[in-house]
Order: C-alpha cells, then structure tokens, then sequence
C-alpha cells in the first residue's frame, strides 16, 4: 500500500442482514471487516446493507444496499 492509505485503520463500519421479519446488524470501529451477521432467512427474501466512514469521521464514503430497493427472493 502506499504512504497515506487507510489499510490497517479503523474506521467506523455499519452492516446489516435482514428479511422482512427480521434484521442482524454490526456496528462499531473496524480495520479490515464488520460481522458476522446471521438470521434464518430459509425461503424468505433478504437485503444486506453495508456503510463505510472516513476514519478520521465525516459522511460515509461509502453506502451500498443489494438489492438496491427491496430484497433479493429465495
């Protein structure tokens, strides 16, 4: 990695799993990866969603939701 990167700082993630019913989230302050989160989603729809901060704070970087609306169909 080059001078400056944020490989190996931590910052600020927030994750979450979930179904229609349910949710499973992880959040605090993170080096490399948030989790694990687990629910039982057997036959049901899901979403996972994941947010990035700066490590020095701020507004997230980074936002992603899969599906981007609603939920992914088991």
């Amino acid at each position: 990695m080059k001078q400056g990167s944020y490989d190996g700082t931590s910052s600020r993630m927030d994750l979450s799993l979930g179904t229609p019913d349910a949710i499973d989230g992880d959040s605090g302050y993170y080096k490399y990866y948030a989790g694990p989160v687990k629910i039982y989603a057997k036959g049901k729809c899901i979403f996972t969603e994941l947010t990035v901060y700066p490590a020095g704070g701020g507004r997230e970087y980074f936002q992603d939701r899969n599906p981007y609306s609603g939920y992914f169909h088991g």
